[in-house]
């Protein structure tokens, strides 16, 4: 009786997982014109960026010593993406989703690999929540899906209050467009959070769309019902952003900007927040040329800013790389085909 039961659950769950990766599918090939659309005008974007670069005399500020800071910096970013799957993790315990926090560092590189390097409509989050939910007992997608929703919302917390707080520091023009870009995406992040948590009413449901739903929100916002988890997370996301803001600090001396750390706390939180609208792919361009306007009202050359700003992505790729590699170990373990499915 128990075998059959288990039978039975475990068919189900394959079964919701199985239409998931349906319907992602389906709403992928509805998306593809607009896929298309976004890769086009992002390398256009990017293209023009590159040129607007070396006309301002970019390259020629570049030096072989810049090899061991960037590299330096792949280290340290690639710490600092762990310290982030580890607060994705603790969210993940809090909301009962048991993962051993290696399946949750695994799940994660490849998710951002996926992020970068190859993006689509749904991104590569939903292939980090696949990863994990197929490593923790096949727990439904949406609710693996809400902790993840919980790691970038918690994250995006303590980007704004830290942004806010350092822009205290600066000038006001600087000041000004800070605070009111960041509060502005504030707001939307509050908005849609309340959204989310509205769902939890569905979870008694019939409608198999609103108990997914109604998973979600449980895996969206169940940890802050517990103070320690939620302080442990907020800690966490916050000696991120501080660590990388650090990191980005000494990128930018290397290449001569002149600038203190708080500016460079409010500038990195304002140009994440900008990045972040889905306008092209991972805010490609779209960053470069904001960092150019931005740091020009603090006096720094526009050839120096877009320098900085396409270091810091160069970054952000190569600490990705390693998520293609765990990648191709996961095509040997036989889950090829089921994450090309999503």
């Amino acid at each position: 009786m128990d075998r059959e039961m288990d039978g039975e659950v475990e068919g189900k769950t394959n079964s919701e997982h199985s239409g998931s990766a349906f319907e992602f599918s389906r709403v992928g090939r509805r998306g593809k014109w607009l896929l298309y659309l976004r890769i086009a005008f992002s390398l256009s974007l990017f293209v023009w960026v590159l040129i607007l670069g070396y006309k301002e005399g970019m390259f020629s500020k570049l030096h072989s010593s810049h090899v061991t800071v960037i590299l330096m910096c792949v280290v340290i970013y690639c710490f600092l993406q762990a310290l982030s799957a580890f607060n994705w993790w603790v969210i993940a315990l809090a909301t009962g989703v048991r993962i051993r926090f290696i399946d949750a560092l695994i799940a994660f590189f490849v998710g951002m690999f996926f992020n970068l390097f190859l993006p689509g409509v749904v991104g590569g989050d939903i292939i980090r929540a696949y990863i994990a939910s197929k490593r923790s007992c096949n727990l439904p997608l949406s609710s693996v899906i809400g902790t993840v929703y919980a790691q970038r919302s918690t994250g995006f917390v303590a980007l704004v209050a830290l942004g806010c707080v350092a822009a205290v520091w600066l000038g006001k023009a600087v000041k000004e467009f800070v605070i009111k870009t960041l509060l502005v995406f504030f707001m939307l992040l509050v908005v849609a959070s309340s959204f989310i948590a509205v769902l939890l009413i569905w979870r008694n449901s019939k409608s198999r769309w609103k108990q997914r739903l109604a998973r979600f929100s449980e895996g969206a916002v169940l940890f802050l019902a517990q103070p320690w988890y939620a302080i442990v997370v907020f800690v966490i996301a916050i000696m991120y952003h501080l660590c990388l803001d650090a990191m980005l600090y000494w990128l930018g001396s290397s290449v001569g900007m002149k600038g203190s750390y708080p500016l460079y706390v409010a500038m990195v939180s304002s140009l994440t927040a900008i990045s972040s609208i889905p306008i092209a792919i991972h805010g490609l361009g779209v960053r470069e040329i904001t960092a150019a306007h931005l740091w020009a009202l603090t006096g720094v050359g526009t050839e120096s800013a877009i320098l900085w700003s396409l270091l810091w992505r160069l970054i952000t790729w190569l600490a990705a790389l390693p998520g293609g590699l765990i990648y191709l170990g996961l095509v040997a373990s036989g889950l090829k085909e089921e994450i090309l499915k999503v």
